[in-house]
């Protein structure tokens, strides 16, 4: 019916009873269609077989729900960002480990800000030193921490003096809490260690390039035992969420049961 024009299209639907009363809102809907379409003959044989795809499986309309529709429409269109190419080249990963990267972090971070704070750091948009000399915002591009070398985000997260003083520290630390030997890469300190088993390790790395940042931030020198305060509030705040209903605390159990079996006394001090 799209040679009729608006108001007999109205008013046919309106009898045979498929929309309320609002003309406007039935016009925009009618105007929204693409002028290809409006003249677009369809072949019923071929709808009835036709497959669509959402990713690798078929999609269904009937099963389907807004995140599947929104997965369909995008698909076509979103593409990977420079950061996510630049990480593949910088470490020599697969397309599907660099997507691993990205989509985790929501499984391992809860907050917001701590799951954002990743995501700058994988698309490599964490404004250092060395990209705020460069527009003119500081004078010098040196770390704030050493002042010895340019602030890059391999080097104020690894290289520094006192970020690798960090970092063996909280090697040490999750040998304590979890009885569980790591060594923390470059990689592993971006990335994350990308298994299931290592959401509580991978939520505890982010909070750790957090705390530096803050301490960047506050010119202040990072020393670890504040940090143990951090990751010991953090506990008590997700505790006090989860014992809201049964579900959020079957989800904190399983996330933080590595440490609580190994090491129960460091979580529950005043």
């Amino acid at each position: 019916m799209f040679s009729r024009n608006n108001i007999e299209f109205f008013n046919i639907a309106k009898d045979k009873g498929l929309i309320g009363s609002n003309y406007l809102m039935w016009s925009a809907v009618h105007c929204s269609v693409p002028k290809y379409l409006r003249t677009f003959i369809v072949d019923r044989n071929v709808l009835n077989t036709l497959e669509v795809k959402c990713g690798n499986k078929d999609f269904d309309p009937l099963s389907s729900k807004s995140k599947n529709f929104y997965a369909l429409l995008v698909q076509e269109k979103a593409k990977h960002s420079r950061g996510f190419y630049k990480l593949m080249s910088d470490f020599n990963l697969t397309e599907e480990e660099t997507r691993k990267a990205f989509v985790i972090v929501k499984s391992v971070a809860l907050e917001t800000f701590a799951q954002c704070f990743q995501f700058k750091i994988l698309n490599n948009i964490l404004f250092l030193n060395t990209q705020l000399a460069k527009i003119g915002k500081i004078q010098s591009d040196l770390c704030t921490f050493c002042q010895t070398s340019r602030e890059t985000l391999e080097h104020f997260f690894y290289q520094c003096s006192f970020s690798t003083e960090f970092w063996t520290k909280f090697e040490n630390f999750w040998v304590k809490v979890a009885r569980e030997q790591i060594k923390l890469e470059y990689i592993n300190i971006i990335f994350g260690i990308l298994d299931q088993r290592s959401n509580l390790l991978n939520y505890f790395i982010i909070l750790g390039k957090i705390y530096l940042w803050n301490c960047s931030k506050n010119k202040e020198i990072p020393f670890f035992l504040p940090f143990e305060d951090v990751i010991n509030r953090k506990y008590k705040i997700e505790k006090l969420i989860a014992s809201q209903s049964i579900l959020s605390l079957k989800k904190f159990q399983a996330k933080w049961n590595l440490v609580l079996n190994n090491n129960p006394i460091f979580f529950v001090k005043e």
